[in-house]
């Protein structure tokens, strides 16, 4: 079997500014009935799989996030050594995760998976959340290529990326990760780890 190779990927810490960071959090907090049991290549609802809520509409945070990702991509391709590509398309979600929410190993390509195959290349997932923090959990596992979970844990084969306030975390999106389960239990939806899932599409 080829040796597995570390994982690329990178977290850019205080994203967004301060007022920015701010005004995301309680647009978000206002938008409470408008999120929806998140699916399985956005369709199939399956628990067992993917447990959170998702919103697809960013309002009037959807051109800043399309901003600051077209702008940056051809830079952080370069830091990740990655393949240039032309991006033509911005993908964007909110995904809110309460108590036992998670998400199982999966890519966002859907290639090793049973996700619908798609043209991203390029993931990135801003992470927020209100203060003081009142959940644990909910790491990202980033699996080195050509890596899988196993039955019992190994470390070696993966990086583990615990979710910081304002940060971005950025990495290819052929990348096989998955979302450890959430500990939360106030069951307040303003308490959730909220995050924004950002794909950057290339062209056919």
């Amino acid at each position: 079997m080829p040796e597995s190779l570390a994982a690329p990927h990178f977290v850019l810490h205080n994203f967004l500014p301060p007022a920015q960071h701010a005004a995301l959090l309680a647009w978000t907090l206002t938008q409470q009935s408008n999120f929806t049991p998140a699916g399985i290549a956005g369709q199939t609802v399956d628990n067992t799989i993917r447990r959170c809520d998702r919103l697809n509409d960013l309002g009037p945070f959807a051109p800043i996030f399309t901003q600051l990702l077209t702008t940056s991509y051809a830079q952080w391709l370069d830091t990740l050594s990655a393949a240039a590509f032309t991006q033509t398309k911005v993908e964007l979600q909110i995904a809110a995760y309460g108590n036992a929410a998670h998400f199982a190993f999966h890519t966002d390509t859907g290639s090793l998976t049973s996700h619908a195959p798609t043209r991203r290349m390029l993931t990135a997932i801003y992470y927020f959340f209100r203060e003081p923090q009142l959940f644990t959990g909910g790491d990202l596992r980033l699996y080195n290529l050509r890596s899988r979970p196993t039955l019992i844990p190994d470390p070696t084969t993966f990086t583990t990326i615990t979710p910081e306030q304002n940060s971005l975390l950025v990495f290819p999106s052929e990348l096989g990760h998955e979302v450890t389960p959430i500990i939360q239990s106030t069951g307040h939806f303003a308490d959730f780890r909220f995050v924004v899932n950002c794909w950057l599409h290339r062209d056919s």
